[in-house]
């Protein structure tokens, strides 16, 4: 993996930390969150499985999916 996959996947981990940070945090279905690629503000909003970010900045999409945890 060379420097550049490694920042990507930093990226992408920052992403997922902030999104559902928010998502934990607020009861809305949509909001803002930092953008990992140039810090400005994107929106995310849930999607019935998980959820979705845009930055119309620098044009970044990502997805994922909340994570459900039972206790046992």
């Amino acid at each position: 993996m060379d420097e550049g996959e490694e920042e990507g996947i930093a990226r992408a981990n920052r992403l997922k930390a902030a999104v559902e940070a928010k998502l934990a945090a607020e009861p809305a279905d949509r909001g803002t969150a930092a953008c990992p690629a140039c810090a400005r503000d994107g929106d995310w909003y849930r999607e019935p499985s998980g959820w979705s970010f845009g930055c119309e900045d620098c044009g970044l999409r990502a997805s994922g999916r909340i994570s459900r945890r039972s206790a046992n």
